[in-house]
């Protein structure tokens, strides 16, 4: 089987927290500064493999079950990380957002564009968002720090009847980007502080 990898739209470099970055509203610097920054980095994996639902079979004599619909197993690895970096000097605040390579193998997933029958979702760019530390009046810092790791299993990409790849019209480029955003919606579940809108989709 052929693996056809979907080319993000950059190439950045997978992570750089000193990388040019649009600043983030709000940002109370953009100029070289030394103090404390918060850091938040965040990356997610899923591995996927096409499977179906299949209806039972009645009384009827010689019929077989019939295919309700298909859809993608999917195992999903989400990570987050955010630290405090103490008396560090950057050129200002940054947001990198998370870039996402889809990796589908097979002859199904080159024809449309889609997930095929299986392969990975990878983070290509680690999203990425660091700004000043928050303080209150005796200078004590309030952001919360810690590290998130978890993984889950989840149906995407629920399709009716047999999965046709000769004309695979529910799983293309234009779909795919939807069922993505599903799945990403529901990560904060698992870690509460990933950030949905740091991914671009």
């Amino acid at each position: 089987m052929a693996v056809n990898p979907v080319v993000p739209v950059d190439s950045d470099a997978p992570y750089d927290p000193n990388a040019d970055a649009f600043v983030p509203s709000g940002c109370e610097t953009s100029s070289a500064t030394t103090t404390d920054w918060y850091l938040h980095t965040q990356s997610l994996k899923v591995m996927y493999v096409r499977n179906v639902e299949r209806g039972p079979c009645t009384t009827r004599h010689g019929e077989v079950p019939y295919t309700i619909q298909n859809f993608l197993d999917a195992y999903v690895q989400v990570t987050t990380n955010t630290e405090i970096l103490y008396n560090a000097t950057f050129s200002g605040c940054a947001q990198v957002k998370q870039k996402l390579l889809v990796i589908g193998a097979g002859n199904c997933g080159e024809l449309s564009g889609g997930f095929g029958l299986s392969g990975l979702v990878d983070t290509c760019v680690v999203g990425t968002l660091r700004r000043p530390a928050r303080t209150d009046s005796a200078n004590n810092i309030l952001d919360a720090t810690g590290h998130c790791g978890q993984a889950f299993n989840i149906r995407i990409n629920e399709n009716p009847g047999a999965y046709d790849c000769t004309n695979p019209i529910f799983d293309t480029s234009a779909t795919r980007n939807s069922d993505l955003g599903k799945l990403v919606s529901v990560l904060p579940g698992y870690c509460s502080k990933f950030r949905v809108n740091l991914v671009d989709l």
